[in-house]
């Protein structure tokens, strides 16, 4: 067993736990206050950070908008683009369109160029058909003109002496008929091209004239006719057998019979009525070669001479000094 402490010992223990607890207290205070320094520093180095985080989030605020601001304009400038694409994309539609019409359009005229040289090329052989059978119907009229230059002073010692001026009226009556005719065929047989065309309006000539120049015949007995022509007219170089005006009496054409319009009137009155010309009488052979032929004539006590021309010599004759309206054309 212990023995109790002398009052000097308890009060030495004493100091010295009093100066321990102090040493303690003083050595947790020291730590205390490092601790303390070191979190200041470290609310120090807190506080900085915040503010530099602060000024960061105030730039990033200011970039986010400025982001805002260029993605605003972005879009606008997105969508501007969208719609000119799309009015881009119309014109290119517009365009490849319009490329395909104008491509139809180029085909199109190629076919009508093509047919306008196919047209210019049976022009070309119309025309020189047209020139070769102008060439021979010149011919042919010179041919004429030979016959009726051989026959013409036989005519002449049988004529009368105002045939001349009787055959430049037949003339005259000739060409104002045929340009009648042609007046008639102008507006409806201009556009005609082909030679088969020119040969097919012939005989509707030769009818016309046959109606036309149905007074211009008298009877076997009582005239007869000469013609000699150039290639410009007719009866420019031969003279003619005397002719009268035709009687007013019917004519017998194809047929049928036409009524002269104006009575035949001889220098000394009125001579009389003969007997209806056949259509043999007009027209002497249907061939267009048919010539001139005499034939002797009744009555008088046969002094009269007939002379046949075929009409539609006549009218080739006439062609050549003025071209009905199909070559005329065709030669312009």
């Amino acid at each position: 067993m212990e023995e109790p402490l002398s009052p000097p010992r308890r009060a030495k223990a004493t100091e010295e736990d009093v100066r321990r607890e102090i040493a303690e207290l003083r050595t947790s205070v020291g730590r205390e206050s490092s601790e303390r320094c070191r979190i200041e520093a470290f609310n120090k180095r807190t506080l900085e950070r915040l503010e530099e985080c602060e000024a960061q989030v105030a730039g990033t605020t200011t970039s986010l908008e400025e982001t805002r601001s260029e993605r605003g304009e972005l879009r606008k400038q997105l969508q501007e683009k969208s719609e000119k694409q799309v009015e881009l994309s119309k014109k290119l539609r517009r365009q490849q369109e319009l490329s395909r019409s104008l491509e139809d359009e180029l085909l199109k005229a190629e076919t009508v160029q093509q047919e306008l040289e196919k047209q210019v090329r049976d022009d070309l052989a119309a025309r020189r058909g047209a020139q070769a059978e102008a060439a021979a119907l010149r011919d042919r009229l010179r041919e004429l003109e030979q016959s009726v230059l051989k026959k013409a002073p036989a005519l002449l010692a049988l004529g009368r002496p105002d045939s001349e001026a009787q055959m430049q009226q037949l003339r005259e009556q000739f060409e104002e008929t045929l340009r009648a005719l042609q007046r008639q065929h102008e507006p409806a047989g201009s556009h005609s091209s082909s030679p088969g065309e020119e040969e097919a309006e012939l005989p509707s000539v030769e009818h016309q004239l046959l109606d036309e120049w149905s007074n211009a015949y008298d009877a076997p007995s009582a005239f007869g006719w000469a013609s000699a022509s150039s290639t410009g007219s007719l009866a420019t170089g031969a003279a003619a057998v005397p002719a009268l005006p035709p009687p007013a009496r019917p004519v017998a054409v194809a047929g049928g019979t036409l009524r002269s319009p104006r009575p035949n009137r001889a220098r000394g009155g009125e001579l009389p009525a003969e007997s209806p010309i056949s259509a043999k009488d007009v027209l002497h052979s249907p061939t267009p070669s048919s010539g001139v032929q005499m034939s002797p004539g009744s009555g008088d006590g046969g002094r009269g001479e007939r002379l046949n021309i075929s009409l539609r010599d006549l009218s080739e004759i006439k062609a050549l000094k003025k071209p009905p309206p199909p070559i005329r054309m065709l030669m312009e």
